[in-house]
């Protein structure tokens, strides 16, 4: 009866590691992507209030997210590293990327990922000074997924000023400087063009859309304007599926609206 029940016992332990090694569950589920623009924490009333991003972060559950326009140190956010702050509120890893020195500290883009960050950069861009110009930079990670896949994330944003002379070449550096990748890659951020602009005209000759919600999914609303000008774009296009994307309606806690797309990896 004893070596029955081992036997038994031995049957249940390897169909379970047989079960384990032929699936992964974890692998196929699908990664949401965001990107989003805080204005350094500073919402449209005027305060500032960190917390107040993370909650949008948080309620969106994301893997990864590309954040542009950080304060690191500086004066007019009471020192606060706010790449460091929004991981530790979040429990993600990050990685922030110094686009110019500023107020007694550093201001730049960073990456947040709920999975191991392998390797980053930071990618300066094509820069004119000029009046209310300023230094871009795009900040690349390799990040290791479940299933053990390793993709590339990108955060970037690109020059803001009225005919710029900077937002094509930033656009064909960033090809260039990407054009080594090998693993499946995400760029996304604030490129301050509409999708039928120049820069990001270039940036289809590698890269596709992968779109941000119903209606005209726009990013930035003022008095004025209704712009769709932070994208999430893919490379290779077969190697993703959209399950959703969607721009959230929160028009308080920044200037810009976050986008929001889930993708599934395909293997």
């Amino acid at each position: 009866m004893l070596s029955n029940r081992i036997a038994l016992l031995l049957i249940a332990v390897i169909s379970t590691i047989a079960c384990g090694c032929s699936s992964s569950p974890r692998a196929a589920q699908p990664l949401t992507v965001m990107t989003y623009n805080i204005h350094h924490g500073e919402g449209t009333d005027k305060r500032l209030d960190l917390e107040r991003i993370a909650k949008v972060i948080g309620d969106t559950r994301p893997d990864l997210v590309a954040l542009q326009e950080l304060d690191a140190d500086t004066n007019r956010t009471n020192h606060v590293m706010q790449a460091k702050e929004l991981a530790r509120l979040l429990k993600m890893h990050y990685v922030f990327g110094p686009a110019m020195d500023h107020d007694g500290g550093k201001y730049g883009d960073a990456v947040l990922s709920r999975y191991e960050i392998v390797t980053s950069r930071v990618i300066a861009l094509p820069y004119t000074p000029g009046e209310r110009r300023e230094p871009r930079v795009a900040v690349e990670t390799i990040v290791q997924v479940p299933g053990g896949r390793e993709l590339a994330f990108i955060s970037t944003h690109l020059d803001h000023t009225a005919k710029s002379p900077d937002r094509l070449p930033q656009a064909t550096a960033i090809n260039e400087q990407l054009a080594h990748l090998k693993e499946p890659a995400i760029l996304a951020g604030d490129f301050n063009c509409q999708p039928d602009d120049p820069p990001m005209r270039e940036l289809a000759r590698e890269w596709t859309m992968v779109g941000n919600g119903e209606g005209d999914g726009a990013t930035y609303i003022d008095d004025v304007r209704r712009i769709k000008i932070d994208h999430i774009l893919v490379k290779p296009k077969d190697a993703f599926h959209v399950v959703e994307a969607r721009v959230i309606d929160d028009r308080v806690a920044s200037d810009h609206r976050p986008v929001v797309v889930k993708l599934k990896l395909v293997d």
